[in-house]
């Protein structure tokens, strides 16, 4: 079932212009690499379209989150000067509903994620793993074949932004349907038959077990998107891997008795003195005639 046959589909877009380091020339292949990490599929280099595919409910047409219908991402770079170029995201979505302010949010952050990709390469000059100088933009080492790429602090928060918008979502849409089971029985004031009753104690029914599900869905998700158990157990690693080693314990200085038996502690002992090997010394016998 294609989106185009609901009547209720809404075209919405959205831009951002940032202005980034660097030539567009260089930057356009970082974008692409970006892009792609961010599960985009790049359509065409020049100018720069991406197109990224419906996840979720949304396949279906059945999802109240516009951000997980399809997107197309097109992106234009403009030279500013020699140091300098504006970069312009411009996104297109097709949805069941409309963009919200926390979807535009939401959308600003990837941009930014984005952004944070294509600067990384930048900063990033030798390979974490074996130290090896890199030259050029490979997404490899040349020497040891380890990935270049590393984790931005930007990607936590579309992270955390994206999931944690689908779970307020998810309980508000379940707070709106556990109240349109509890006002239905209010009609049976008007329409006081035994069908009606049966019709509405149905609906009711319907109605709160939706509203049961995605109340618990959405308080789900945002558990998990605040207590992730895969980020605890990797910065738990590396928090083991880059932790110090600890000194070894230094022996325990013996008990002294005085002040005095410890100040003594610094001078030679008698075992040392006596393990001394004696050099005899030969005397020159002077001859003190001349001397008046």
């Amino acid at each position: 079932m294609s989106s185009d046959l609901w009547m209720t589909t809404t075209e919405s877009d959205h831009d951002l212009k940032l202005t980034l380091p660097g030539s567009a020339e260089t930057l356009r292949p970082r974008l692409i690499e970006a892009l792609e990490r961010l599960d985009y599929k790049v359509l065409d280099e020049q100018p720069l379209r991406a197109k990224r595919r419906a996840r979720g409910s949304a396949r279906w047409d059945c999802s109240f989150n516009a951000l997980d219908y399809p997107r197309k991402l097109g992106i234009g770079l403009k030279q500013l000067n020699d140091v300098a170029t504006l970069v312009t995201f411009s996104y297109e979505i097709k949805a069941f509903t409309g963009l919200t302010r926390g979807d535009r949010q939401t959308l600003d952050a990837e941009a930014e994620a984005m952004a944070a990709l294509v600067m990384q390469r930048v900063w990033v000059t030798s390979c974490t793993a074996c130290g090896t100088e890199i030259t050029d933009d490979s997404r490899f080492c040349r020497k040891c074949g380890a990935p270049l790429a590393m984790e931005v602090a930007e990607l936590e928060v579309l992270r955390l932004m994206d999931d944690g918008r689908k779970g307020y979502r998810a309980v508000t849409i379940g707070v709106v349907t556990s109240l349109i089971a509890a006002l239905l029985p209010i009609f049976l004031i008007w329409i006081n038959t035994a069908k009606a009753a049966k019709a509405v104690g149905l609906l009711s029914a319907i109605f709160g077990m939706m509203g049961l599900i995605m109340l618990f869905q959405g308080m789900w998700q945002l558990y998990s998107t605040l207590n992730p158990v895969e980020r605890k157990k990797s910065s738990s690693e590396t928090r083991q891997n880059l932790s110090a080693p600890q000194p070894a314990a230094l022996p325990s200085r013996p008990a002294q008795l005085s002040v005095t038996e410890g100040t003594t502690e610094l001078l030679v002992s008698e075992e040392r003195q006596t393990a001394r090997v004696p050099v005899p010394v030969e005397r020159k016998k002077v001859d003190t005639a001349e001397v008046k």
